[in-house]
This record gives C-alpha cells, structure tokens and sequence, in this order.
C-alpha cells in the first residue's frame, strides 16, 4: 500500500496494475460539526407501463420507438467473471489492515469479522462524470452474510445507537457531495452530515433483511438521493458533504468517488458483492417522450 498527497489511499491491485484508482480506509473516529436542515426527496422520471387493461397501448410503443437505442450499461463490477474487483479488468484498487477477500458464488467476499480493528474495501472513481445536476444512478447486488456494532467504541454520541457499521457504500457525485450508506443485516442506514458520521435515530433509515443478495439502486439528482431495494423505494435523503472530516486518509474530497467495504475499526462485516454499475440518468427529452406516453395511458370519458 502507498500514500499520497491529498489522504487518498492508492493500493496495487492484484495483477500489478499501474497504480492510480483511489481505494481508502477511513478512520473509525470522525469528529463533529454544526447542524444543517435536509430536504426532502423529489422524484423524478415515470414509471414506463407496457399495457392498459389487458393490451399493450401502441401510442406508448410509438413513443417508444422515437428514443435513441440505450447505451450500454457501464459495469464496473461482475461478479460472475471469478474475479475480484482489483483485477485488473475492473480497475478498482483494494486496501485493507486485515481481513480477507475472496471469490466464490458469484460474488467478491469481504470478511473482517476475525477483529473490528480490521477494515478493507474497494475504491476507484467513476469512469465518467457522477453529475447530480443531470442526475445519475450507481447499481449495486449486495448480501451481508455476517456484522456487527456492538463494540462500545461504535456509538460515538452516546445515545445508545451505534454510529458504525460491518460494510459502507460510499457514493461521490462530481462535486464530492454524496452520501455513505451503513448496512446492518436488519437495516440500511445514511451517515450524516451533521453531527458529522452520526447514525440518526429518527431519518434516512431503512429497516429491512440484507442476509438475501438484494439489488440496490441509488439516484442522486440535485441535492437529493433515493434508495430502492430490488425496485422498491426504501429511503429518500438529501445529498451530504462530508468534506468537514479530517482524518487520514480522507476521500471525503474526492470526486465522482466509489468505495464498497468496512472502513472503520468499530464494527466488522462478511459480505459479498455480485453487480456493481453506473449510468447518468435518462436525458429530460428521454423523460418528455415516456411521459407522453404514459399519459396516453390515462383512460378516456365517456362522452
């Protein structure tokens, strides 16, 4: 492993890859600081249904028919390949103090649960531009096999809830805002902004079985973000900025930023990761044109 400038951890990857994608182990202690208000999430695009009372609406194919062929999905992971996301067909980088990673069922294995002092995980920036003005969305196929937050070290306010979690996804639009996604194997849960990487008791949390390999989507457009667990909305939050950090390393500046794996020294995890990918968002002409369509859906009056 290697440090540069900056507090951006760059590790080698397996195959001996030229260095460059960022991978990071952020501290376990993160200090605090002032409240700010959050927003609540607007939706954006439609739902694109195929048919209305029993047969398909041929204005809406029409419609259809009209957009551009859809560019192919920018896979930055699959897991089915055998390999791990720091080969160098993936491009990630990945650092660790302990634990271990693995392939097997189709997925990359992170395990840490030996030690909480462990942490490990994958990084790299985005191959395009994470804009939130336009909007885009990271996929991800996550199983947490095993975690845990008991240590006392992991409720860092003292409020009784703990603050730290077995495996994070971390998140970074072009501007560095984003958010950091703790999960626990009953619930997924956002860092907070303020008290800087507070686990809130009352927002931004979603309870609900992670042990499955569960497909997550998180859009982010604006200020915003929401969560959906295999196509269902499950959290919506506002956008953070985590830049108030200052520890070492410290990705919390780092653009168009992706991390996946434990990154603290309060809590441990096993999970495995299949799918991992990232696309803007359908162009607002794109959303026009669905939109029409949907709305020839509506059915009509009598006269």
């Amino acid at each position: 492993m290697q440090w540069t400038v900056g507090g951006v951890l760059h590790a080698r990857n397996a195959k001996g890859a030229k260095e460059g994608s960022s991978a990071v182990i952020p501290s376990g202690r993160h200090p605090s600081h002032p409240d700010q208000a959050h927003q609540a999430f607007l939706p954006v695009g439609l739902p694109v249904p195929t048919s209305h009372t029993g047969r398909v609406n041929r204005l809406l194919l029409a419609s259809l028919a009209l957009l551009p062929a859809a560019a192919g999905a920018n896979v930055l992971y699959d897991g089915s390949s055998g390999v791990l996301p720091d080969d160098a067909s993936w491009g990630w980088s990945y650092a660790a103090t302990g634990g271990s990673a693995s392939t097997g069922g189709g997925m990359a294995n992170l395990d840490t649960t030996a030690n909480d002092l462990f942490a490990a995980g994958w990084g790299r920036t985005a191959p395009f531009s994470l804009d939130a003005s336009t909007g885009f969305t990271v996929r991800f196929d996550i199983q947490i096999q095993a975690e845990t937050h008991s240590a006392a070290s992991a409720d860092k306010n003292g409020d009784g809830l703990a603050d730290r979690a077995g495996f994070s996804i971390i998140v970074l639009g072009s501007d560095a805002k984003g958010v950091e996604l703790g999960f626990w194997q009953d619930e997924v849960w956002a860092q907070q902004e303020t008290p800087l990487f507070i686990h809130s008791p009352s927002s931004e949390r979603a309870f609900l079985d992670t042990t499955s390999l569960t497909r997550y989507d998180l859009t982010m457009v604006g200020n915003a973000f929401e969560l959906k667990a295999n196509g269902t909305t499950i959290m919506n939050g506002t956008r953070k900025d985590y830049s108030a950090f200052t520890g070492f390393p410290d990705p919390y500046e780092t653009p168009d930023f992706l991390f996946f794996g434990d990154n603290t020294t309060s809590a441990s995890g096993r999970a495995g990761v299949s799918w991992v990918e990232a696309n803007p968002v359908p162009e607002p002409a794109t959303l026009a044109v669905l939109a029409m369509g949907a709305l020839a859906l509506r059915p009509r009056r009598r006269r």
